[in-house]
């Protein structure tokens, strides 16, 4: 069973104990969010780089939805990045190219393969709210949902990242997510919506940028913070993105 560090333990933490939390690479979907300023992007680039370090064959398409957080890709030959409306060309790409051929039983290959949809709930509401273009939008949830419940057969993964997590995109995945990072303060919907109030340990008193809450594949709710990262981090952090975009 593949596991990376996704997360640090926040009570260990603040003890000067350094325990790593791990996401399980065989489990199908996983969500990430938090609000501007959160430290969602800097989890977000500290997980793939683990991913790609530690899963030799992992391939990842990035859906920069607000054309931001992974801009610095465009410029890169041959990579699968696909920023904003683009996002729809990347889940065809996955969906199309790797998830059907594998589920079709058409090619042997099982290598890691996993599509980031950076804000994929605003990407959808914008290309709903056109009439020419909402058609595009129930594809690519029908494709996202596919993927979602019955990737992980087929080592095809999804991780969703949002700000907000939307109850019209959380309704179609719920069931599906296996685990979910919620960084910040989060919102009384917000937490219901992640099913962080089912747990009894869960309390929305501490925020902070890093600090958040992790439930993983076990059901497991657990307290968290994000390492702090240098620059030299990050430019390796990206340095290894860039090999998992264009192998």
């Amino acid at each position: 069973m593949e596991k990376v560090n996704i997360a640090l333990d926040k009570k260990l933490f603040d003890l000067g104990i350094e325990y790593p939390h791990n996401l399980n690479l065989n489990s199908s979907s996983w969500l990430l969010c938090g609000a501007s300023g959160s430290g969602k992007t800097s989890c977000n680039l500290h997980l793939l780089n683990n991913i790609i370090t530690c899963v030799p064959d992992s391939r990842i398409w990035v859906c920069d939805g607000k054309h931001d957080d992974f801009k610095w890709l465009q410029d890169i030959p041959n990579s699968r990045y696909f920023p904003y409306l683009d996002m729809s060309l990347g889940l065809d790409s996955f969906h199309n190219d790797t998830f059907a051929p594998r589920l079709k039983n058409e090619t042997d290959d099982r290598s890691h393969a996993i599509i980031v949809l950076e804000e994929f709930s605003s990407v959808l509401k914008v290309l709903e709210a056109n009439k020419t273009t909402a058609p595009t939008a129930k594809i690519m949830l029908s494709q996202a949902f596919a993927i979602a419940s019955m990737g992980r057969s087929y080592n095809c993964h999804l991780l969703v990242v949002v700000q907000r997590p939307s109850a019209d995109v959380l309704q179609n995945f719920r069931e599906q997510l296996t685990s979910i990072l919620a960084l910040g303060r989060l919102s009384p919907e917000v937490a219901k919506m992640c099913g962080f109030t089912e747990y009894d340990n869960f309390n929305n008193e501490e925020s902070g940028r890093g600090v958040g809450w992790y439930l993983n594949d076990k059901n497991r709710l657990i307290q968290v913070k994000i390492p702090h990262f240098k620059e030299k981090d990050f430019a390796r952090f990206k340095e290894n993105i860039i090999i998992g975009v264009t192998r």
